[in-house]
């Protein structure tokens, strides 16, 4: 209590503060000599806890009189402990006489007289029993806030670790995919930087036996005196887009697809006309030069023996005759017909055409494309008969 006050006969519980080693806490213990109870707690959990409220009963201050201790009126007691807590200078009227206090010395002054009185609080008497109690609901209440705060806050740090982790996923995703957009457009530039060229196999290669066994198979007479394979990375990206679109459309409208492609079909050519299309793939504007009898579009043979043909591999000045070896996406085809120039519709609703037309529907030996990014030229082979 203020001052004085505190060791008057309101006194109504022993303390001891001691040090707990296992919690490195100090620690209070209210002891009821009545009851026998006794609750202990960390100071920590009590800087809160309002001991005013605890007691529940109005707080009485007093002035040392001759007479003793005396009383104050209510409300000068009420308002001594109101300004009690932030020290504030009051003042009060006793008949004719007004007064103030001084905190620091617990001590009511007389302004007409200066004289001095010592002053002090004491509380009604209450059980310890009820303010350990209380002081344990407090600490109790304070702990839970405390739990509260710490999950609250637990929780606010994961957010921010997963709001974290989310932007560095992102920016990591950000990254490999300019990465990639950057790959992408420096293959898409070399590829149109690159310039076509055909390089010899060596005849021992597994590559070359591939290429010279499908051209002995119908041609046994000849002598292959040299294969090239053709590289050309723009025209082959652009087949592939075909490729993989008239596969895609294939599949989704059900149809069997297993025949759309065509690996190894063979094109016959003069000298002049081979390196034309190994840097500008096939034109159809050469359509017509040897045959138009399926159509006005681009030849291609399912048998080598065909295109080998001096009709269509016109031998140079040395009798070196030369044809592609073609990989083809014939889709669906239907039968050619004369000078046509494109294949029939196959689907009125839509207009859609067929994708090339054939000698035979049964059992096609040629294929006439009518698109220049359907046909890829993979090896060029130079040979004799």
């Amino acid at each position: 209590g203020g001052g004085g006050g505190g060791g008057g006969g309101g006194g109504v519980w022993g303390t001891i503060v001691h040090f707990n080693a296992s919690t490195s806490q100090h620690e209070i213990t209210w002891d009821d000599s009545m009851c026998g109870l006794a609750s202990t707690v960390g100071l920590e959990d009590l800087s809160s806890f309002d001991w005013n409220s605890a007691h529940r009963a109005p707080v009485q201050w007093q002035c040392e009189t001759y007479k003793g201790w005396v009383d104050f009126d209510a409300d000068i007691s009420e308002k001594l402990q109101a300004a009690h807590a932030d020290q504030t200078c009051i003042t009060w009227r006793l008949g004719t006489h007004s007064y103030h206090v001084n905190w620091e010395f617990m001590v009511q002054i007389n302004d007409q007289t200066s004289r001095e009185r010592p002053i002090r609080r004491q509380y009604l008497r209450t059980t310890s029993k009820v303010c350990s109690e209380m002081a344990l609901a407090a600490v109790q209440a304070a702990k839970r806030e405390k739990d509260a705060a710490e999950a609250k806050a637990n929780k606010l740090r994961a957010s921010l670790a997963a709001a974290e982790a989310r932007a560095a996923e992102e920016a990591e995703s950000a990254r490999v995919a300019n990465a990639k957009e950057s790959a992408r457009a420096a293959a898409e530039a070399a590829e149109a930087s690159a310039q076509p060229s055909k390089h010899p196999l060596a005849p021992t290669s597994e590559e070359y036996n591939q290429v010279a066994t499908g051209v002995l198979e119908t041609v046994p007479g000849c002598k292959i005196l040299c294969v090239y394979k053709i590289n050309h990375p723009k025209h082959r990206r652009a087949y592939k887009l075909f490729e993989d679109s008239l596969l895609a459309k294939g599949r989704q409208s059900g149809r069997n697809v297993s025949k759309y492609v065509q690996p190894r079909l063979y094109h016959g050519t003069d000298e002049s006309t081979a390196d034309l299309i190994i840097r500008d793939g096939f034109d159809r504007s050469f359509c017509g030069k040897n045959a138009t009898a399926y159509g006005k579009g681009v030849y291609f043979a399912r048998d080598a023996a065909y295109s080998a043909s001096s009709t269509y591999s016109v031998p140079d000045a040395r009798g070196v005759r030369r044809m592609f070896q073609v990989r083809v996406a014939v889709g669906e085809w239907c039968l050619g017909k004369y000078a046509m120039k494109v294949p029939d519709v196959r689907v009125q609703s839509t207009n859609e055409r067929y994708e090339s037309t054939v000698n035979d529907m049964h059992n096609p030996g040629i294929w006439v494309a009518y698109k220049d990014s359907q046909a890829l030229p993979e090896y060029l082979i130079e040979f004799k008969k």
